[in-house]
């Protein structure tokens, strides 16, 4: 990794000694910025940061130039202002004038890089991913107030996120009381499990994926939320569903079905809900008695998987991901690198992710989202854990309900507490006498379905 002559003397106990370190003007920064990669972080968060004003790169880039002349600095706040747990580097960007110190143009929080420790696996394992067992624990353990965090994998596709996924599972299935609330065992009702499920057996298992006829008993499964796209791929139909018993080449599966069976098998769960696949599409009767169990089938998947980012099936769960940029700064009282990045959790990050993405936009897969106990949403950047004790994002992020602004309040967290409501509505549509009356609903939701949402107007809260 190249360094610029000025990030190359950079330490952490350099910043914890002296706060504020001086990085030249703004005219070298973007120089260095070439090969530097530490540079490139400085000045990419300050375009992103004038960005946010200008909304417009033209205009970014002109301010940018307006700035050549004007000096750039990096302050670790914890330093001068004893907070405890910092993550931050701030940067400031001071314009030249008359004056010793120039006038300040950009010095705020969200002008800032983010700096952490990797805790490591063993440490991941030993403390779980919760945040306060992470920060406090490794506080305790290294003696130090700086707080772990973890580098977004360049890769969906990477068994190390896969690892990390299933340490979330072990954790929210061995210790979380309320994501247990509401579930059905086997035993219970056999009629609420779904008639068939992808049977894909474990990693090191030859045979195809299959449908297997559960008969009101079946193993822990993964329900898939997915948008199905502009074209229609593999469905399972009253003319090939006895081939599909058989086998269902991984090969003709779409990239998201493929996902699925991989993230599955690395998870080690042998079976896959998948709405086309799992109900016969041109059997109204299969349709019928599959709708009625639809809420049990999310409430009682081991884990619900989202295709968050993926406007198609053919687009996949595993999605390209821009490379980040990452510095590790060498803190030597440690004998440790720290990593230096982006800050990527302000509130318009997350809610791009999260309700601008393709699946949000579709009315059905709400219900998807709420009904499940546990969730993991791939977005275009980073993987995303939901569940009804906890909300966090794979760079170890922890947000509660009420966090920036409450945009979590449509999330599975924020709607446990309301979720009986929903549940004995759709569970009273499943009663109904009348397929009639199903059929009608099943009309709207798949018309509305297909649709952008938009919100009209803002709802009275009376």
């Amino acid at each position: 990794m190249e360094l610029c002559d000025t990030c190359n003397l950079y330490t952490f106990d350099r910043f914890l000694i002296e706060g504020s370190i001086g990085h030249g003007v703004v005219q070298d920064l973007i120089a260095s910025s070439e090969y530097c990669v530490l540079c490139r972080l400085i000045l990419e968060t300050v375009r992103r940061r004038i960005t946010e004003t200008t909304h417009s790169a033209e205009e970014t880039d002109e301010h940018i130039e307006y700035l050549r002349k004007s000096q750039v600095s990096l302050t670790y706040p914890a330093r001068q202002n004893t907070i405890i747990h910092s993550d931050r580097i701030q940067i400031d960007v001071r314009e030249p004038t008359l004056m010793i110190d120039g006038w300040l143009v950009l010095s705020d929080s969200d002008t800032s890089l983010r700096i952490f420790r990797e805790p490591g696996k063993h440490l991941l394992q030993r403390l779980g991913t919760g945040f306060n067992r992470m920060i406090l624990g490794i506080s305790q353990i290294m003696d130090t107030s700086i707080p772990a965090g973890q580098r977004i994998e360049p890769t969906a596709a990477s068994p190390d996120l896969h690892e990390h996924i299933s340490m979330w599972l072990d954790e929210c299935n061995e210790t979380h009381e309320k994501c247990h609330e509401g579930s059905r065992t086997d035993g219970e009702d056999s009629r609420r499990i779904p008639a068939r499920l992808l049977s894909i057996g474990a990693p090191d298992d030859n045979r195809e994926p299959h449908l297997l006829e559960t008969d009101g008993s079946c193993g822990p499964y993964i329900a898939l939320s997915h948008s199905w796209g502009q074209t229609r791929h593999i469905t399972t139909t009253t003319e090939n569903l006895e081939r599909h018993k058989v086998s269902i080449p991984y090969e003709d599966l779409p990239r998201t079905f493929q996902d699925a069976v991989v993230l599955a098998r690395n998870l080690g769960i042998s079976y896959i809900w998948i709405d086309s696949l799992c109900i016969i599409q041109d059997d109204i009767q299969d349709w019928k008695n599959e709708a009625a169990k639809m809420a049990d089938v999310y409430r009682n998947a081991y884990c619900t998987v989202a295709a968050t980012g993926s406007s198609g099936d053919q687009e996949g769960i595993f999605l390209e991901r821009k490379e980040q940029d990452v510095f590790r700064m060498r803190y030597e009282a440690e004998d440790i690198d720290l990593v230096v990045t982006y800050v990527d959790d302000d509130i318009s990050t997350l809610k791009e992710l999260l309700f601008d993405s393709p699946l949000s936009s579709r009315a059905w897969t709400l219900q998807e989202k709420l009904l499940s106990r546990r969730m993991v949403q791939f977005t275009r950047s980073r993987a995303i854990w939901e569940c009804r004790t906890r909300f966090e994002t794979e760079d170890l992020l922890v947000l509660g309900p009420d966090d920036f602004g409450g945009i979590l309040t449509s999330s599975i967290f924020a709607f446990s507490t309301n979720r009986s409501k929903w549940l004995e509505c759709l569970e009273a549509v499943g009663r109904a006498r009348e397929f009639s009356e199903v059929s009608i609903l099943l009309d709207q939701i798949h018309f509305f379905s297909d649709k952008s949402l938009v919100l009209a107007k803002p709802i009275s809260k009376h």
